[in-house]
């Protein structure tokens, strides 16, 4: 039995359920915060150098902060979280979808720390949600700005071209951000994602082999090309240059090779 089932099985209990409503209802409340005082948008982001100044309840508020000004943009962010959130809880349990939100939460905070002088909200948590739904339901439908229809698993691709661009050309901050934001997904996913790698390469390696073994030949006429696979016996001419074969139709009369 794993550690995670061990866990699971000892506290899963104490774990409340509907966490996605909880967190879902707490960002409306902050948008409506905002949108009404936007001095209050302050209140919602989380940076290393105002927590050791004494402002803690900021490792909370950090978590609702709002996605955009905008609120159509918000609204479908918020419908889009509802859909991942409900969905991973429904199949993982309340117990490991917390954890799996613990993790990316407690990243965040260790990087407030690290990088004291950054400005953090809740990207990075929410986008290793959406990698995770993407991962378990690639053929899932969203509806950008409810018109246009697009496979998550597209989204999810374009999402990982930027982290990995971000990895390889951004800064160190960047890069410790993005490997806060996806360790999670691969502590989660690792191990599959892994297996999976190296079951599509035994596949690769053996239909190769198969090509290779079906075109292997040890002799050829170099004079009409045919092979042993052809059923043809064959001579080697000791008066041609270079290991030159002929088949029984050819190895008479052929033009020697000088």
């Amino acid at each position: 039995m794993s550690i995670l089932n061990v866990l699971e099985k000892k506290l899963g209990r104490y774990v409340p359920s509907n966490i996605t409503h909880v967190l879902l209802g707490g960002q409306i409340l902050a948008y409506v915060l905002i949108y009404f005082n936007p001095q209050y948008a302050n209140f919602f982001v989380l940076q290393g150098a105002l927590l050791l100044e004494g402002e803690w309840w900021r490792i909370l508020t950090f978590l609702l902060a709002p996605i955009s000004d905008g609120l159509l943009f918000t609204a479908f962010a918020w419908i889009a979280f509802y859909i991942l959130g409900i969905s991973l809880e429904q199949k993982w349990g309340s117990f490991r979808y917390l954890l799996y939100i613990l993790i990316a939460y407690i990243g965040t905070i260790f990087l407030s720390f690290l990088f004291p002088k950054m400005v953090l909200a809740s990207g990075y948590v929410y986008a290793s949600l959406f990698l995770a739904f993407a991962y378990l339901y690639p053929n899932y439908l969203f509806y950008i700005f409810f018109i246009i229809p697009v496979r998550v698993k597209w989204l999810a691709l374009i999402t990982w071209i930027g982290l990995f661009s971000g990895i390889v050309l951004g800064s160190l901050e960047t890069r410790v951000s993005i490997g806060v934001s996806i360790a999670n997904f691969l502590l989660f996913f690792g191990r599959d994602l892994l297996i999976s790698i190296q079951m599509r390469t035994q596949h690769v390696s053996k239909k190769t082999g198969s090509i290779i073994e079906a075109r292997k030949h040890y002799m050829k006429c170099e004079q009409c090309g045919a092979t042993e696979r052809d059923g043809k016996i064959f001579y080697y001419c000791e008066i041609c240059i270079g290991d030159k074969y002929y088949c029984e139709d050819h190895i008479q009369g052929h033009s020697h090779k000088k």
